[in-house]
């Protein structure tokens, strides 16, 4: 095995964990809301309203306001790394029938 097999290989495999995670991440899995999503939106609200206390006071409304941006920004994140993973998992393929 050459070394462009090896970095093929490593990066394919650096593809497909990209995607998995995204997948978990994605609103695609219908369970990754309780499980996932929630607990990294609850997370980021807690160090959003942690950064932002000297500044202004976190009520409720407010902290779920940052729970909700966290949460969207976790499903964001999930198709951008889908689509990352699987572009580059294809991408030889993709050029190939397109030309």
């Amino acid at each position: 095995m050459n070394q462009e097999e090896k970095k093929t290989i490593w990066k394919k495999a650096v593809a497909t964990i990209t995607t998995s995670i995204g997948f978990v991440l994605s609103p695609l899995s219908w369970w990754n809301d309780l499980f996932v999503n929630a607990p990294l939106a609850a997370l980021f609200a807690v160090g959003a309203s942690w950064v932002m206390r000297p500044i202004i006071t976190v009520n409720s409304t407010l902290f779920l306001t940052l729970f909700f941006i966290g949460y969207t920004l976790t499903n964001i994140l999930g198709i951008v790394m889908m689509d990352k993973g699987l572009r580059t998992l294809f991408n030889k393929d993709l050029k190939r029938h397109v030309t």
